[in-house]
C-alpha cells in the first residue's frame, strides 16, 4: 500500500462491508476487524486474520478511502494492492436566514457530513470559521448524500445547495482526478416548530415513559429528519426543532431501540400514525393513541 507520493501511509484502518442476505448491493453492514490486525508503515503491508467467508468490499482508510471487491473462500486472500490518493476538497459556507451575516444560535457547531451510499463512509469538516466557511477534505471517489447534523434545537437546515444542485434531495458524485466545482451553501433557519401533547392508551389514559416519534412522509432515508421525545410522568411529550413539512406521528407501546427506522415497521403502522402538516414557526398540540403490539 502506498500513497500519492509512492510511500506507505503512516497509519491505516482496514474494514469490510458485506452484502445483505438478499444480495442487494445498496445495503451493507460494515465493521472493522481490529483484533489481530497488523500494519507495517515501513513496507505498507497489512494483515487481517480470521475473515468471515463471503463476497465483500475491503475498505482501506488513510488520508482517503480506497476499496476493492473480493470473494473470501476457504483460502487466504493475498497480494491486494492499494494506492491512496489525496482526495477531493469540498468548500462551503453556513449562514443563518434573517438579518445580519454572523452566525447565531449555536450555528457554528453545525456539521455538514457526506455519507457514502454503498458503504458506511462518513466524512465531515472539523470546524466552522467565524464567517461560516468550512472545508471537507480527503474525499474519496463515490456517491454521497449531504447531511446537516449537530444542529441546535433553535435551527433547521432550510437549503443545502451546490450550484444548481439541491443536495437535500439529490446526491453528489465525486470522481477521481476531477475537482468538485463550486461551493456548498447551507442556509439555516430559526423558524422551527414544536408539537406538544399526550400519548394515550386504549382507555384514553396517558402513558408515561413512551416514545413519541415524528416521521417525515418523504426522504425517510434521511434519518436526521426523524424527531423523538419521551413522555414524562403525566404522559406529556414535547418535540422541538421541527422543520416545515408533512409528517406522521407514532407512539408504539413496545419498540426496540431505533426500531422506528425500520421500513417494514413503518409500513405496517402507517395507517395508525397521525398525519400532521407543519408550517414554519408553528406550535401545535396533538394527543395520540399508542400502537399496540401485533398479536
Amino acid at each position: 500500500m502506498t500513497d500519492a507520493t509512492a510511500r506507505p501511509p503512516s497509519s491505516v484502518s482496514v474494514s469490510f462491508a458485506y452484502t445483505t442476505i438478499t444480495g442487494q448491493t445498496a445495503a451493507y453492514s460494515i465493521g472493522p476487524y481490529s483484533i489481530g490486525q497488523s500494519y507495517d508503515s515501513t513496507t505498507g503491508n497489512f494483515d487481517v486474520p480470521n475473515i468471515t467467508p463471503g463476497s465483500c468490499i475491503v475498505q482501506v482508510a488513510a488520508a482517503t478511502v480506497e476499496r476493492a471487491t473480493i470473494d473470501v473462500v476457504n483460502a487466504n486472500v493475498e497480494n491486494l494492492s492499494f494506492v491512496m490518493g489525496t482526495g477531493a476538497v469540498l468548500a462551503g459556507r453556513i449562514g443563518v436566514d434573517g438579518p445580519g451575516t454572523s452566525l447565531s444560535l449555536g450555528a457554528e457547531r453545525t456539521r455538514v457530513q457526506l455519507r457514502g451510499l454503498s458503504v458506511a463512509l462518513t466524512i465531515s469538516h472539523n470546524n466552522v470559521d467565524a464567517d461560516g466557511s468550512f472545508r471537507i477534505e480527503s474525499i474519496s471517489p463515490g456517491e454521497y448524500r449531504a447531511v446537516v447534523t449537530n444542529l441546535p434545537v433553535e435551527l433547521y437546515a432550510k437549503e443545502v445547495r451546490l450550484g444548481g444542485i439541491d443536495l437535500m434531495n439529490q446526491t453528489i458524485r465525486v470522481t477521481a482526478g476531477t475537482p468538485i466545482a463550486g461551493t456548498v451553501d447551507v442556509l439555516l433557519s430559526p423558524n422551527v416548530s414544536q408539537i406538544d401533547g399526550s400519548v394515550l392508551d386504549d382507555r384514553g389514559q396517558p402513558i408515561r415513559g413512551i416514545l413519541a416519534v415524528l416521521v417525515p412522509d418523504r426522504n425517510r432515508d434521511h434519518t436526521e429528519l426523524f424527531k423523538t421525545a419521551t413522555t414524562d410522568q403525566t404522559g406529556h411529550y414535547s418535540i422541538r426543532g421541527i422543520p416545515p413539512g408533512d409528517y406522521k406521528l407514532f407512539a408504539w407501546e413496545t419498540l426496540e431501540s431505533f426500531g422506528y427506522f425500520d421500513p417494514e415497521l413503518l409500513k405496517q403502522s402507517e395507517s395508525q400514525g397521525k398525519a400532521i402538516h407543519i408550517n414554519e414557526s408553528s406550535k401545535l398540540n396533538q394527543d395520540i393513541r399508542s400502537i399496540l403490539p401485533s398479536p
